[in-house]
């Protein structure tokens, strides 16, 4: 009964599902607007007998018993995803800076080896510093990020305990004196 109900607009007229999908994805794929500016550009229902747009009332009908609830798992299903993705392009990121510096390695050991007879290498020891750096923050992180992508809710939380339970931090409930809420009196000096 409750599908019926969605379908039926104003005067009994009653919209079909796929109708009713096709405004969800009409006024999904705008934005969400508020209902009165939707109910301006609605696509009319044309069954080849008669043209009819749902009332602003159905359009509110339909937002709220339905519409919000859609809309609200595909905004999380868009945010997973832009998520993975940038933690995919950060990991990217990541992997390429070590290989660079793995590379700046490699040239502060070829300069190292070829003029092994000269004294002046400092530039040479400070490449080969930097590279070993970068190459070791590069993959430190990205492997973290890889690998924290790859937990489950349970295993974070489990994490996150263990990383509070070593801290040396203790924590103490506060008790909010009625006192220090209220504000002092002004006085003119």
């Amino acid at each position: 009964m409750a599908r019926i109900d969605k379908m039926l607009g104003e005067i009994g007229v009653q919209f079909p599902q796929p109708y009713v999908d096709q405004v969800f994805t009409q006024w999904y794929s705008m934005g969400k607007p508020a209902v009165k500016r939707f109910s301006k550009v609605v696509t009319a229902y044309d069954d080849g007998s008669f043209s009819h747009k749902p009332s602003v009332y159905t359009l509110q009908r339909w937002i709220f018993e339905s519409f919000n609830d859609r809309a609200k798992m595909l905004d999380d299903q868009v945010m997973q995803q832009l998520n993975q993705k940038l933690v995919a392009e950060k990991v990217e990121m990541l992997n390429r800076h070590a290989e660079i510096g793995s590379h700046i390695q490699d040239m502060a050991l070829d300069y190292l080896d070829e003029h092994k007879d000269q004294l002046n290498v400092t530039n040479s020891v400070r490449l080969l510093v930097e590279g070993v750096r970068i190459e070791r923050e590069s993959r430190g992180i990205s492997t973290t990020l890889e690998k924290i992508t790859g937990l489950s809710d349970e295993e974070l939380e489990k994490q996150v305990r263990q990383i509070v339970e070593r801290s040396p931090v203790e924590l103490i409930p506060m008790e909010i004196d009625d006192a220090d809420n209220e504000s002092e009196p002004e006085t003119d000096l």
